[in-house]
């Protein structure tokens, strides 16, 4: 592991005070300028800031990097607060309209969990909504101002296309809390009858009940991005743990893993997060997870992975480079493309396709769309540009992760 990245794990680890001191204690400027890069580079700055704040004198940390710790955090608390009041806008402009959402991510997170809103970076608003609503959503924010590119329309399958405004935090509308094929897994209905409310600036919202937002921060890291949004997900699911110990059923979080098929993937998230940040967990609880199968490299794999940097590769185009024929790429290709209309129904994207005559027009937009998105890219592996092809190999083998996970149970 990378000398900065040991670092900063050290420092947002669980470790006692006296113990951390000590760790940290003698590290010099070049140290300390590697801990705040690595910091940078996963988005935890301001996490930083507020785990060493208690005993920042005590360490040798140069002025001016202490100066960038601090401001980091103010910065991320003054656009955090910002966020959150149009986050509760948005949630109060629903509510009048008789639209019930649930919050997913960051913006549960930044406030419920964490308790400090300046300590979770939130990249955009994501939320979970009833497909019925859908229609109404879209015209409500439409009416607000908000945009969606028609030609993003069927890009992803997960949410409808992204709602945006200037000044103001793009909105990601979900059917699901993950893709298929584990969206088919399990009946969606069951999370809004768990669903729990909590009070975001004086504003009640509904959010993930504890268990089904555990399982969520596990699937969302291993299959939706196969480890590439790094160790952000980890502090997650540490504070998560932390914030409902008292309310997590074990019992039911190991059965709806299993029925989600998704016991290794639980399972990897919990003992990746034990070994590298620290989890307020009994062992035997992982030893209950574990599955009789679980290969001994997978997480040795996981953890590589999570601390591969370099030039992103979809998913979709490492799985491109990975057909053997022309035939098996065009084939893929045509598969991508053409994705169902059953698969674009499930996700709710009928809503806003206003006139229903026109829906296949919307492939063509599809098209347009991943070329836009994903030209460069392609273009940059046929051309076997050295830095594209190396992070092919890395996106391959997050692929494989994922694969190996789907399968297991």
């Amino acid at each position: 592991m990378d000398h900065g990245n040991s670092l900063l794990l050290t420092c947002l680890g669980k470790d006692r005070r006296e113990e951390k001191i000590a760790k940290l204690k003698n590290l010099d400027e070049k140290d300390w300028t590697a801990v705040l890069s690595a910091a940078s580079r996963f988005g935890v700055t301001p996490l930083l800031f507020d785990a060493l704040k208690p005993f920042l004198s005590e360490l040798k940390v140069p002025a001016t990097l202490s100066a960038k710790l601090q401001n980091a955090y103010y910065v991320s608390a003054a656009r955090n607060i910002d966020l959150y009041r149009q986050l509760t806008e948005t949630i109060e402009l629903f509510r009048r309209e008789g639209i019930s959402v649930i919050l997913l991510k960051g913006a549960h997170l930044a406030e419920c969990v964490y308790g400090n809103p300046a300590l979770r970076p939130m990249a955009d608003l994501d939320i979970l909504a009833k497909k019925d609503d859908f229609s109404r959503i879209d015209q409500l924010l439409i009416e607000q101002g908000y945009g969606a590119s028609k030609q993003d329309v069927g890009f992803s399958l997960l949410h409808l296309p992204v709602y945006t405004k200037a000044n103001a935090i793009s909105i990601e509308v979900h059917s699901n809390i993950s893709a298929p094929p584990v969206s088919m897994r399990f009946d969606v209905a069951e999370l809004w009858e768990r669903a729990q409310v909590e009070t975001i600036q004086g504003v009640e919202v509904l959010t993930l009940c504890a268990d089904d937002l555990l399982l969520h921060l596990c699937v969302h890291t291993c299959i939706d991005h196969a480890f590439n949004n790094g160790i952000m997900p980890l502090v997650d699911i540490a504070c998560t743990l932390e914030r409902y110990h008292d309310k997590l059923d074990w019992h039911q979080i190991v059965i709806r893993s299993r029925q989600w098929g998704l016991g290794s993937c639980v399972y990897l998230m919990l003992a990746l997060t034990d070994k590298m940040v620290g989890l307020s967990l009994p062992q035997m609880i992982l030893l209950q997870l574990r599955p009789d199968d679980q290969d001994p490299d997978i997480l040795a794999s996981a953890e590589r992975l999570v601390f591969e940097r370099g030039a992103i590769i979809t998913p979709y185009i490492a799985r491109l480079f990975g057909r053997e024929s022309l035939c098996e790429k065009l084939k893929y290709i045509m598969m991508r493309v053409f994705a169902s209309k059953e698969s674009m129904f499930d996700s709710g994207q009928q809503a806003v396709i206003r006139n229903p005559i026109a829906f296949f027009q919307f492939y063509w937009s599809r098209t347009s769309s991943m070329v836009r998105e994903h030209g460069k890219m392609v273009g940059a592996a046929l051309r076997k540009d050295k830095d594209t092809m190396i992070a092919l190999k890395i996106q391959d083998d997050r692929n494989q992760l994922k694969d190996w996970l789907l399968k297991a149970k």
